[in-house]
């Protein structure tokens, strides 16, 4: 994504992206220590049964939103005091920091759905999905950058990483057996 910024933008503002973009996934560093402090566990899970992994994986899911939350707030708190600290050539990061401060909550929420669908076998659908949204980060960002400039490039990265998501989720849903109880 921040070549395509670079491209379309100008390096200045490929600058304050990257710059937003690396601070948010540093402060993701808790939600990263809880999918990797958890990952063996699905497979042990998986062994028994698909249903005990998915079962692990959405009672990790309140841990995740807890620390994203708690995340994401710091950040957009912090967003403002970042110029003081890396210089006002970097005034317009705040405004991207904020608008990726729920990037965690969806690394959280993709990454238990990742290592569920890899504990239960179905590690090529998780390729599938990475390649896919992968393929559409160039044309996506570039068509967010040209329509709303930096603003438009961090809300574009959002929607791809809500689509990976949300397609994991399905995915999982859909062949793991796992139903939404009849009403």
């Amino acid at each position: 994504d921040k070549p395509v910024v670079s491209e379309t933008l100008g390096a200045e503002a490929a600058g304050q992206y990257a710059a937003g973009f690396k601070i948010v996934d540093a402060a993701s560093a808790p939600v990263r220590a809880l999918l990797y402090a958890t990952y063996t566990r699905h497979f042990r899970n998986a062994a028994s049964s698909g249903a005990d992994s998915v079962g692990f994986g959405i009672k990790l899911l309140p841990f995740s939103l807890a620390i994203s939350i708690s995340v994401a707030i710091a950040l957009f708190i912090g967003a403002d005091f970042v110029p003081l600290l890396i210089g006002h050539d970097f005034d317009g990061t705040p405004e991207i920091i904020k608008l990726l401060a729920l990037y965690p909550l969806l690394m959280g929420l993709s990454g238990i759905g990742a290592d569920i669908l890899r504990a239960v076998g179905r590690q090529a659908l998780r390729i599938t999905l990475l390649v896919i949204t992968s393929i559409l980060m160039i044309p996506a960002i570039w068509v967010g950058a040209e329509l709303g400039g930096l603003f438009g490039a961090g809300v574009a990265r959002l929607l791809l990483q809500v689509g990976l998501v949300g397609a994991t989720w399905a995915f999982l849903v859909r062949t793991s057996g796992v139903r939404q109880p009849a009403e």
